[in-house]
């Protein structure tokens, strides 16, 4: 059985874009604000899936999710296996 979690990313103090009509909040200037979660790490990881979709299809590679969800929790050669409970990690 595969340890959890299998994919993280960042999601502490991302900079995000302000509406206009927001009040100041921690971090940031007029534009920008600095904002944490599940909600700021999200569409990191959406993105990187992204990037393993296209790569995929240009290189005539599987797109079946089972095969994309494996390369994306292996995208981390630092803590390869680190999740899984196996010596491999560096």
């Amino acid at each position: 059985m595969r340890a959890k979690p299998d994919v993280v990313a960042p999601g502490v103090d991302i900079s995000a874009p302000r509406a206009r009509n927001q009040r100041y909040a921690r971090g940031g200037d007029r534009y920008y604000m600095a904002l944490s979660g599940t909600s700021m790490a999200c569409p990191a990881v959406a993105g990187l899936l992204a990037l393993l979709l296209s790569y995929a299809r240009k290189n005539g590679l599987s797109t079946r999710p089972d095969v994309l969800r494996e390369a994306l929790a292996d995208s981390c050669p630092a803590h390869h296996g680190a999740f899984r409970g196996t010596a491999e990690s560096t």
